[in-house]
């Protein structure tokens, strides 16, 4: 007995304390104003520490005139099980209870025996198990003898009376099979023992009703059901479920096996269940050797057997199979352009072997992030081969702004500006930090990228909800300035809109007519992590994020986008058996100045003996280039001299012939 609040307590005590099974003849009408919610919280706390419970049903089985269905059986027995019996066709939340109802010593329910169902439907947090006209929750869970049942006496220490009756009484007998059939087996979960005492019941009820419940608990027949808790452990450790094992190989089979009541006197080893042999002694191991058997799925099975003879089974299933054998023609590539061309390679993937060959291919240089599904790249000027940091000055046009959310007009850019394959000629910017070649977008909140319901196609400075002056309201302003080779926009000190977050941001985004983008920081202060920094296309669908309110941004960083030289199509493919794909190289000088390039393409295999192939590639971009090597030499003998035959070269100026 007690208030609510101080039985909460008392369960979670007894959870917190080890407690593993909670009997509880006590409960609250629904006409008293119980707190569901919390007894439902509580027994979920309860659950989820592995403790079940046996609660009663209530007294008000023949009183249904005051206490109608669906408010017949009282809390918390009217908590959901932590098993749903397949009858239990409408199905919600589950808790520790087992609901007990009372039957007679003629296995007929007591006359005074709680009747669900039950109704969590208006329930906060809940709303589940509907009734009416949904079946709800069936209640109760199982039964047990509760009518004229010998007891304690509550008058007296040592003594006993006759005669009680209740579903009080039948809750105890049904935590007392609970507790039988932990001693069996300590680690069966509470939901494993719901479902054994509902399956093994005498009287069983089907289908199962909101009298009986699944029946009268059969407490013999429960514990027999449960598991034997002492069987041993048994555990494949190689080959792993799903592994793949060449043809023709020997695999060695390892098994880890205990007994914690005993010992483990053997180990055996079964292949597609056919026996194979045992193992006496740890460590376990069967050495299998597959050249007689077939290129499938095959299953591995191991039997540990300790001293009582107890036997506990693992079983995995493994593929047998001829690996693929890669092979890549030409090994590396080196090319030579000039600025502002493009041309493609041919790279050729073979498979020399049985099995499908998958592959991926990725190329990687020191750049931070990219490329996207279009190829641009971007690198800052903390890295090695980055953009110098180098702060434009320029007297340009004063931006103005009617609304802090509002961007400008359509504006010339000055050059024609590719971006994202598609021929800008117009900007317009937002006074939150990004300048965009489309409509407005007057959402001051940032997003991350790329993401279809945001500003594009748009390159993105610092977005955050800015506030420029306005001409009433903010602090810093915008300027802008371009000529035939590059636009540059400046925000000058420009404030974050006054709130939660603040700052001043000093910052300049530049776009330039061989299509790089560049943005430079030269003091920011306040709050940084909450930006956005990048770049995506018109369509919302690819991009590139730097940032996303993360402290990113530091003073006197320069971020450099570019197109990536290097372009592979397709990136990922499978090869049959004795067949290959071809993968393009497009290469594309565009925005790059005289130099060499260098790249490492990678590609990654399911090929057992080369599972990565590194690919130097080269690329030469300048107006004095080195020529091809000759081709078709030949060497004959003329009279006494000897005569060297080549084709002649493109470009070159000279030859020198070493002998």
């Amino acid at each position: 007995s007690g208030t609510e609040s101080e039985v909460w307590a008392a369960i979670e005590f007894a959870t917190d304390y080890g407690a593993d099974v909670i009997s509880m003849s006590l409960g609250w009408q629904h006409s008293w104003g119980v707190d569901r919610e919390s007894w439902r919280d509580t027994y979920n706390y309860a659950l989820a520490a592995g403790v079940i419970a046996s609660v009663a049903a209530g007294n008000e089985g023949d009183s249904q005139g005051y206490y109608p269905i669906p408010d017949n059986v009282r809390t918390p027995g009217d908590c959901p099980p932590p098993w749903l019996h397949p009858d239990q066709t409408l199905t919600g939340g589950i808790s520790a209870v087992v609901c007990v109802g009372s039957t007679t010593s003629s296995d007929v329910i007591s006359y005074f025996s709680s009747r669900g169902p039950l109704d969590w439907s208006s329930i906060n947090n809940y709303w589940d198990y509907p009734y009416n006209p949904e079946m709800g929750l069936i209640r109760p869970d199982i039964c047990a003898p509760g009518s004229n049942i010998k007891s304690l006496d509550y008058g007296s220490d040592t003594g006993y009376a006759d005669g009680w009756s209740g579903t009080s009484m039948a809750t105890p007998c049904v935590a007392g099979v609970m507790a039988l059939m932990l001693e069996k087996n300590d680690t069966i979960t509470p939901a494993q023992i719901d479902q054994i005492l509902e399956e093994t019941v005498a009287i069983p009820q089907s289908p199962k009703n909101n009298t009986y419940g699944s029946g009268r608990v059969n407490a013999l027949a429960a514990v027999n059901a449960t598991p034997h808790s002492n069987f041993p452990s048994c555990t494949i450790t190689n080959p792993l479920h799903g592994d793949m094992i060449v043809h023709g190989t020997t695999e060695t089979i390892t098994v880890d096996a205990d007994d914690n009541d005993g010992s483990v006197v053997r180990v055996e080893f079964y292949i597609d269940d056919v026996y194979q042999a045992s193992d006496y002694s740890a460590p376990y191991s069967y050495s299998w050797n597959t050249t007689s058997y077939s290129l499938d799925d095959h299953t591995i099975k191991a039997t540990a057997v300790d001293n009582d003879s107890y036997e506990t089974d693992h079983e995995i299933t493994v593929t047998v199979y001829d690996p693929p054998d890669i092979s890549i023609n030409p090994t590396s590539f080196s090319v030579n352009l000039e600025p502002d061309q493009t041309t493609n390679e041919n790279l050729r993937i073979s498979n020399n072997g049985v099995s499908d060959l998958t592959y991926e291919l990725d190329h990687e240089d020191r750049g931070q992030g990219g490329p996207d599904t279009y190829g641009y790249s971007w690198i800052d000027s903390n890295e090695p081969d980055g953009p110098v940091y180098d702060w434009r000055d320029i007297t340009g046009t004063q931006v103005t702004f009617t609304h802090n959310d509002e961007a400008t007009g359509l504006l010339p850019i000055g050059f024609t500006f590719n971006y994202y394959g598609i021929e800008y000629n117009q900007f317009r910017i937002s006074p939150n930090g990004w300048i965009g070649f489309g409509d407005d977008w007057t959402d001051y909140h940032n997003y991350e990228l790329p993401r279809v319901d945001a500003p594009r196609p748009a390159v993105f400075g610092f977005w955050d909800d800015l506030h420029p002056w306005d001409g009433s309201n903010g602090s810093g302003n915008v300027y802008y300035y371009g000529n035939s080779d590059s636009l540059v926009v400046w925000f000058d000190d420009v404030i974050h809109y006054v709130g939660t977050w603040n700052g001043t941001y000093d910052f300049q985004m530049i776009l330039y007519a061989n299509g790089r983008i560049l943005f430079q920081y030269r003091t920011v202060t306040g709050d940084l992590d909450t930006c956005t920094i990048g770049i995506q296309n018109a369509s919302g669908d690819d991009g590139l994020e730097v940032c996303y309110d993360e402290n990113y941004v530091t003073n006197n960083l320069a971020v450099l986008f570019k197109k990536d030289w290097l372009r592979l199509s397709p990136t990922s493919g499978t090869v049959p058996g004795s067949t290959y794909d071809d993968v393009t190289l497009m290469f594309d000088t565009a925005g790059l100045t005289e130099g060499t390039y260098l790249k490492n393409l990678v590609i990654d295999s399911n090929d057992p003996d080369e599972p990565q192939i590194i690919v130097p590639v080269t690329l030469n971009v300048g107006t004095t280039l080195p020529p091809d090597p000759p081709e078709n030499v030949s060497v004959a003998i003329v009279g006494a001299n000897v005569q060297i035959n080549w084709d002649s070269v493109s470009g070159a100026t000279s030859y020198t012939v070493y002998s």
